[in-house]
């Protein structure tokens, strides 16, 4: 991964970015922003100064610099007028409003069964994934089963994790819930007992009372 773009090779991946529908400084931020969100420009990457863009794109070192400052803004460039900003993602000053009541300092919140996503690690994994999309937009895009070569990695990940699997024995659902469902409807009939944890999930319960099954 490259630490730092150099103008010529930046200006390739612009294209024809200046459209004239907006101010020059504005596309060529709303452009670089995009970049960066499908991963085409990594993150902590240092951009071309100011001065070096301006000459190559043949603008003004004003809009550049309006530009760079936009994306500062916006959060999408780190540091000060001046020096090489390099790329990053925004990040909230100030908490997100979460569901249900916050836990008191010095206790763990065991309403959630997620951790908090790392900003970074989920983005490199949209622009991976990202880059894999085109081959499967010929199709209809839903697979009964799921994409064969996301069953194989799941596969894998059992099996390197002491349980041998094969993509076979795979079925990729849309969520727990679909996955909940389906199990119920396989294994579970009328009047059937389902053993479930207390506290549980409140959705499991509707599942299993809707099968027709009785939660325990």
């Amino acid at each position: 991964m490259p630490s730092s773009l150099n103008p010529t090779a930046l200006a390739r991946l612009l294209g024809s970015w200046n459209s004239g529908a907006l101010p020059a400084y504005r596309e060529l931020a709303d452009v670089v922003r995009l970049l960066v969100m499908d991963g085409r420009i990594p993150l902590d990457v240092a951009l071309p100064s100011e001065r070096s863009l301006a000459s190559t794109l043949g603008l003004s070192r004003t809009t550049i610099t309006a530009a760079y400052a936009s994306l500062r803004e916006q959060g999408f460039l780190t540091g000060g007028q001046g020096s090489r900003g390099r790329t990053s993602i925004p990040h909230r000053s100030t908490p997100v409003s979460m569901p249900g009541l916050a836990a008191p300092e010095g206790l763990l919140d065991l309403a959630y069964a997620s951790l908090p996503a790392a900003g970074e690690v989920v983005h490199r994994a949209f622009a991976d994934a990202l880059t894999e999309l085109p081959a499967l937009l010929p199709g209809f895009g839903y697979d009964a089963l799921g994409i064969p070569v996301l069953r194989e990695a799941i596969a894998a990940k059992y099996t390197a994790d002491g349980v041998p699997t094969t993509p076979e024995q795979i079925l990729v659902t849309s969520g727990a819930q679909h996955a909940l469902n389906i199990i119920l409807r396989t294994l579970a009939g009328k009047q059937h007992k389902v053993l479930v944890e207390h506290p549980s999930y409140p959705n499991a319960l509707d599942a299993i009372r809707a099968a027709g099954s009785r939660p325990l």
